[in-house]
C-alpha cells in the first residue's frame, strides 16, 4: 500500500467510525470500462447537477471526457495526438461548456481544450454606422447563427450556418447606443455567447 492508498483508507476508517459513511447510501456506476481508464480524473457539476469528468485513457494515452445527461453517459475522446491526457483539470463556464487543461507528456507542454464559442468582435464600446460592412469575429468550432439586438433583449437574425471565425454583415439601420451581437451554435454541444458590453450604431455625419 502506497502513502496515497494509506491516507484514503485512514480517511474511510475515520468517517466510518464517526458514522458519516453509510455504504447503503452510495450510488455506484461504471462510466467507462474500455481499456485501462480512469487515471488523472477531474470532475465538475453543471447547473443541473450532472457530472462532467475528464480523465486519461492509459491504454491509448488519450484525453477522454464523459458527461451524464438524462440518466445516460456520453463518452468522447477529446485528444488522441501523442501522449496526452495526464494531470487533467476540468471546469464548466456559465453556459455549461467544459474547459480542460492537461499535459502533453511527449512535448512537455501544457494543453487546453474547450467546446465553448467566444464572440471576439464586437464586444462592447464600438461605433458602427448604418449600411457599412463589419466583420463579426469569434473563436470556436462548428457552424453558428448570428443575431442582432438594438436593445439587448429582442434579437433578429443576421446570418445562419456560418463558420470560419469571421463573417461580414451589413450594419442595420437601427440608431442605438445599446446594440448587442449574439452567436449561437445549435449543433451538439449547443452553446452561445453575447457581446460583453453594448456598442453604438450612429448616423454618418457629413460636413
Amino acid at each position: 500500500m502506497n502513502i496515497k492508498e494509506y491516507m484514503i483508507s485512514m480517511a474511510v476508517c475515520i468517517m466510518a467510525g464517526t458514522g458519516i459513511l453509510r455504504a447503503g447510501y452510495w450510488t455506484h456506476e461504471t462510466v467507462d470500462a474500455t481499456g485501462i481508464v480512469g487515471s488523472y480524473t477531474s470532475i465538475a457539476l453543471d447547473a443541473n447537477g450532472n457530472p462532467h469528468i475528464s480523465y486519461c485513457d492509459y491504454t491509448n494515452n488519450d484525453l477522454k471526457y464523459a458527461h451524464k445527461s438524462g440518466g445516460s453517459w456520453t463518452i468522447e475522446t477529446v485528444d488522441a495526438t501523442g501522449d496526452v491526457g495526464y494531470s487533467t483539470s476540468i471546469a464548466l463556464d456559465a453556459n455549461g461548456n467544459p474547459h480542460i487543461s492537461y499535459s502533453d507528456d511527449i512535448n512537455a507542454d501544457l494543453r487546453y481544450v474547450t467546446t465553448a464559442i467566444r464572440l471576439e468582435y464586437p464586444n462592447g464600446g464600438e461605433v458602427w454606422h448604418p449600411g457599412e460592412t463589419q466583420n463579426i469575429r469569434w473563436y470556436g468550432k462548428g457552424e453558428i447563427d448570428i443575431y442582432f439586438s438594438s436593445d439587448g433583449y429582442n434579437f433578429r437574425s443576421l446570418a445562419e450556418n456560418v463558420s470560419g471565425g469571421s463573417y461580414p454583415v451589413t450594419v442595420p439601420g437601427d440608431i442605438t447606443e445599446s446594440a448587442v451581437i449574439k452567436i449561437v451554435r445549435d449543433s451538439f454541444p449547443s452553446t452561445q455567447d453575447l457581446s460583453d458590453g453594448s456598442f453604438s450604431i450612429r448616423p454618418d455625419i457629413f460636413l
